[in-house]
């Protein structure tokens, strides 16, 4: 079992760089990495819903396909 929250505490450290122009993020991930990344992307970084992608492959704690989502 891995350690939840690694990625979007990785995406804030790099928050203090400036973002290039032509920057797209793209993470697959745990359920609640994944809330958190889209919302780095979104809301501190304000990429628009084109230049990324944020996917969850599995919920801590759930087993099947009930685990996964998508934005």
């Amino acid at each position: 079992a891995g350690r939840a929250g690694l990625l979007p505490q990785a995406l804030r450290e790099r928050a203090r760089l400036p973002c290039p122009d032509d920057l797209y993020v793209w993470a697959g991930c745990e359920f609640a990495d994944f809330r958190e990344i889209r919302r780095i992307a979104r809301k501190e970084w304000g990429l628009p819903r084109d230049r990324h992608l944020v996917t969850a492959y599995w919920r801590r704690g759930v087993q099947g396909e009930d685990g996964a989502g998508e934005e």
